[in-house]
Order: C-alpha cells, then sequence, then structure tokens
C-alpha cells in the first residue's frame, strides 16, 4: 500500500462532515493493496482513534487535530501516539521493534522464516509509511525518524513490555473462555437439560480444551462435546498447540473448534464459527487452511 493511498483514504473519509458509514469493501477500494496490509492499517487506525471498526462497518471520528492526517510529519506524530498509548496495536509495535539490534547507529532485523510470518503486518504497515526499509544486505531497518520517535516516546522495550504482553493476550483468552461458557450455558437452559450444565476446565492445560459441554443430536441423544476456544482478529488466524491437535484427533466428532471473533474488546458470539471435528476439517484441510510452523523442537540423534 502507498502512503499517498492511505493520505487519500483519510481524507475521502474526513470529507464528509455527517459520520457516513462505509463498508470495509470500500476501504479495501480506496487503500488498494493486499488484503493484509489493508486490515493492518484499518487496525491501526481504529486502535489510535481516527476510525471505529465494527463489525466490518468504518466511522471516521478523527475529528480532533492531532489526528489529522496529511503529511510526514502528520504520520510520524500519529506513530508516536501509537507508541505512547496503551492499546491492541501498540503490542504488535513493542514485540517487533524488540527483535532489531543497534549495528553502528543502525537498528537492523533479520527475521527468520516463522518470524517473517509472524510480523508480516506490521512490518508491511511500517514500511508502506516508510518508517523501516530493507537495506542491501536483505536486513529491515528502523529509519533514522522512526528511532526518533522511539527514543522521543521514552518509553523503554524491557522484559516488562513483553510480560504485559503475555497477560493482555491471556486475559483476552480467558475473557473468550467466559463469553462461550455463558454462551454455552445459556444453550443447555434452552434445551431443557435441567442436570446438566458447562464446565470450564481450561486452567488443567494437558487437557487440549477449554469447556466441557452438552448438545443433542439429531436423534435427540445427549452427547457430551469437548470445546476448545480460539479469538480471532478480523483477517487474522489462531495458534493451535499440538497437544490440542492431538486430543482433537483422539476425539473426533465430540471435539468443537469455537473461533470467537473480536475487536478491542467486544466478543461477537453471534458470529462465531463451530467447528465440529477440526482435526478433519481443519488440520487436514490445505485447501481452506493455510497452517504456518511458529517454532520447531530439535532432538539430536545418536547412533
Amino acid at each position: 500500500m502507498k502512503k499517498d493511498k492511505l493520505i487519500n483514504f483519510i481524507t475521502f473519509l474526513k470529507g464528509n462532515d455527517k459520520k457516513e458509514k462505509y463498508s470495509l469493501d470500500i476501504a479495501e477500494y480506496k487503500l488498494g493493496g493486499s488484503k493484509a496490509e489493508i486490515q493492518t492499517t484499518i487496525d491501526f487506525l481504529n486502535e489510535i482513534g481516527v476510525i471505529q471498526m465494527k463489525q466490518k462497518v468504518i466511522t471516521y471520528i478523527g475529528n480532533n487535530e492531532k489526528y489529522q492526517i496529511i503529511d510526514d510529519a502528520d504520520l510520524n506524530i500519529i506513530v508516536n501516539h501509537l507508541i505512547q498509548s496503551e492499546n491492541i496495536f501498540n503490542d504488535e509495535l513493542i514485540d517487533y521493534v524488540l527483535n532489531f539490534n543497534d549495528k553502528d547507529g543502525v537498528f537492523s532485523y533479520t527475521p527468520d522464516i516463522d518470524n517473517n510470518f509472524k510480523y508480516r503486518h506490521i512490518r508491511n504497515f511500517l514500511s508502506s509509511i516508510k518508517l523501516i526499509y530493507l537495506n542491501d544486505n536483505k536486513e529491515y531497518c528502523l529509519t533514522k525518524s522512526f528511532q526518533i520517535s522511539i527514543h522521543s516516546s521514552r518509553k523503554k522495550f524491557t522484559l516488562d513490555d513483553l510480560h504485559r504482553i503475555q497477560k493482555r493476550n491471556e486475559q483476552i483468552g480467558r475473557e473468550a473462555e467466559l463469553v462461550v461458557l455463558d454462551y454455552e450455558n445459556n444453550k443447555i437452559r434452552e434445551m431443557s437439560l435441567d442436570d446438566k450444565y458447562a464446565r470450564y476446565v481450561a486452567d488443567d492445560l494437558s487437557l487440549g480444551y477449554d469447556i466441557i459441554s452438552y448438545t443433542k443430536t439429531n436423534e435427540n441423544i445427549i452427547q457430551q462435546i469437548f470445546i476448545e476456544v480460539k479469538t480471532m482478529s478480523i483477517g487474522k488466524g489462531f495458534y493451535w498447540s499440538k497437544n490440542e491437535i492431538i486430543t482433537s484427533e483422539r476425539l473426533g466428532e465430540a471435539y468443537y473448534l469455537y473461533l470467537l471473533p473480536h475487536d478491542e474488546n467486544e466478543y461477537y458470539i453471534n458470529d462465531m464459527e463451530i467447528i465440529i471435528n477440526p482435526y478433519h476439517k481443519v488440520f487436514h484441510n490445505k485447501e481452506a487452511w493455510d497452517p504456518e510452523p511458529e517454532s520447531y523442537y530439535f532432538k539430536k540423534k545418536f547412533k
């Protein structure tokens, strides 16, 4: 995505005084570029208060002069705000910048294959507004202006930042699990299963699922099911552990994967996708799902 596309998109939105709402399709048309770049940009503008994004509907709300994106200087002001404020996008930025090391006054980073995929959204956005660049050695480097922005924010990227990111992700996961737990107990009450209730078991990581619940088959038989809950931002995927995958294979049709969309602190239960037997429908379905290895475990062979 080109920088002028971003500026033209904001100019288009703020040129209307009535706070009109626009679909995600209009944003994609106006911004251009890949879906990954577009979604990252929209997430960014949503986080810093330029737009409001709810269920694929965009409303421009950036009436404060602080958010009037016009030129490079204004873009840097926005980035400064992103660095200093507490928001979801801020965590991803910190996580990414922590990988850069100082080499003769230039902060550079050469990602491996896994991290190149992991950070593709934030990398694409920072690259599109020319805050990072690729040098002749195929290293990603922070521009001088971006280094100054980070330094002037007086924010230290430490292990505390990493712990904060981890804690936030855990909080989002726990909240999503409780939303689904409430959803399941409401469902059980509607089925008039007075002696049944959904149980929260996510604290036992060895199980490979978060909730034990019940459903009725087409033959009206009560069946116990085992639910793994995953939160998903629009346009992004989810992490599935080896233990969870093995458990899904073992339980087969009794294992349910609940993919719960979320936006900031909201969880859209009505848009939740429920996948029965995800070992077959996700893990072994390369046509619909694209798995990416996040890490590898190596064990030395002894002859």
